[in-house]
């Protein structure tokens, strides 16, 4: 199953989650990033629009990017019922941001990026658009140190659309080599059950039944790196926050002097 699909068919759903619009990642992210009225940011892979609609009460503008049109949809509705006039919303691909280079100060993504084949792309993305000292703010599900396979394995399990959750060093590595200093970095864990971490895949499913049969079957090591015991299931979230970094003066024009 595409992303397209899954989240498509699932936009109602994810609309209507109290983790994705009330988490405790997405009010870190936002006092982080310390949004200024002049502030103009882009919100990629949005989905149903919740962080782009708590970033709008403070910044100038926000344009929600998003590849499903029923998430854009459902974020468009958000919007509308909170009374925010300053959003803008764009069907697009996140390796492939419609925007020309230096022209956002913001640009957030929150709990998508594990749905990225490409993430290099997408940072690159990240760096062009920003501008020099523009803020980048990136909050994702990371997975336990040691245990990225099974965990992400996990994970697709639950959801096909899923590609790869990388741990917290990896992006790390990634955000700085393409320019983007990075400025902080939290790790929030929030214990969960097991039937709220499969949302909104239901228990009773097929897959649901698939994940359960994982565990049951996954190393003592494995469950105890999630906390996991039956019921109980531990989610770790990575908040990033980087800043684009001046490029500087071109080699080139350096060794002319």
């Amino acid at each position: 199953m595409s992303y397209r699909e899954f989240f498509g068919s699932n936009a109602d759903q994810y609309s209507k989650s109290e983790s994705h619009k009330y988490g405790n990642d997405l009010f870190l992210l936002v006092k982080k990033l310390e949004i200024m009225p002049e502030d103009v940011v882009i919100d990629l892979a949005c989905g149903t629009g919740n962080t782009a609609v708590e970033v709008a009460r403070s910044a100038r503008k926000v344009v929600c990017l998003d590849g499903t049109p029923e998430m854009l949809e459902k974020a468009r509705s958000y919007a509308k019922n909170e009374k925010l006039l300053n959003m803008e919303f764009v069907l697009g691909n996140v390796e492939n941001v419609p925007f020309e280079d230096n022209t956002f100060d913001i640009v957030t993504c929150r709990r998508a990026a594990h749905h990225f084949p490409d993430k290099m792309k997408f940072l690159e993305n990240v760096s062009r658009i920003l501008k020099t000292g523009g803020k980048f703010g990136l909050v994702d599900m990371v997975p336990p140190e040691g245990f990225e396979d099974q965990y992400n394995e996990l994970e697709r399990i639950r959801d096909h659309s899923h590609f790869f959750a990388s741990g917290m060093k990896d992006w790390q590595g990634m955000a700085e080599s393409n320019g983007l200093e990075i400025r902080e970095i939290e790790i929030i864990e929030d214990s969960t059950t097991f039937t709220k971490w499969l949302y909104p895949v239901e228990e009773s499913s097929e897959n649901g039944k698939k994940c359960r049969e994982f565990l049951t079957k996954s190393s003592e090591e494995f469950r105890k790196s999630i906390d996991y015991d039956g019921e109980k299931f531990l989610k770790r979230r990575m908040v990033l926050i980087g800043v684009k970094k001046n490029p500087g003066t071109p080699k080139d024009k350096k060794s002319e002097r």
